[in-house]
């Protein structure tokens, strides 16, 4: 039986004692590395054999804190790996945006400790598995993509949200293209609809993750 390596990563030292305990006698399974920051999390995916990486959504403490650059980052560097992403995480944007990533096994910290098994097995198959406070989640990502339908952004529209996510304003957008604050607004409010997201936070993080996203599949 091939022996598949895991890396282990969460901030909470007790998350992490409480996985070592759970897959440690598993066969064909061997933790080859923890980590609580993203530091520590790169570093052992660059010094260490990993198959699978168990991975929180976000850890605070190291370079990259936020959980979508994280994950973008990851898929770049180690395409071939599978991950299992182990959240409390339960937004619509976020979790929208690891599926735009191409992970696809994702398990919410608050259903049972059986389903991380059920989605190890799936990460080494390259298959989808969500347990069931996620399938909740992406069963709503799914119907909202169904009836909002394809709905592409405009070129303009794409050029504003790529301004506001660098961080200028609207009023600075506005200045910067030659177009009236109002249009700036509405182009973006317009993008924001199309996206299915209510906060300026969320768009700038969805548009960062489908950006990241496109990059690692050129």
């Amino acid at each position: 039986m091939k022996t598949h390596h895991i890396i282990v990563a969460d901030d909470h030292p007790m998350v992490v004692n409480g996985l070592i305990h759970i897959l440690r006698d598993k066969a064909g399974l061997e933790i080859s590395a923890t980590a609580s920051s993203t530091d520590e999390l790169f570093a052992a995916l660059e010094s260490k054999p990993c198959d699978i990486l168990v991975c929180d959504f976000s850890m605070p403490s190291g370079e990259l804190s936020d959980g979508v650059l994280m994950f973008s980052r990851i898929r770049r560097q180690f395409p071939g790996l599978g991950i299992v992403t182990l959240t409390m995480v339960d937004q619509l944007p976020a979790i929208r945006a690891l599926l735009d990533l191409g992970i696809h096994c994702i398990v919410s910290k608050r259903d049972a400790e059986e389903h991380l098994s059920r989605a190890l097995l799936c990460a080494m198959q390259a298959r989808k598995f969500f347990s069931p406070a996620m399938a909740e989640i992406v069963d709503k990502i799914e119907l909202e993509r169904r009836t909002a339908g394809k709905q592409e952004l405009t070129t303009r529209e794409a050029e504003v949200v790529r301004l506001f996510a660098a961080g200028m304003t609207v009023t600075e957008i506005a200045a910067k293209l030659k177009r009236s604050k109002k249009t700036i607004s509405t182009q973006k409010m317009s993008a924001m609809r199309k996206m299915g997201v209510q906060r300026d936070s969320d768009l700038v993080m969805q548009f960062l993750g489908l950006m990241d996203a496109r990059e690692s599949s050129t």
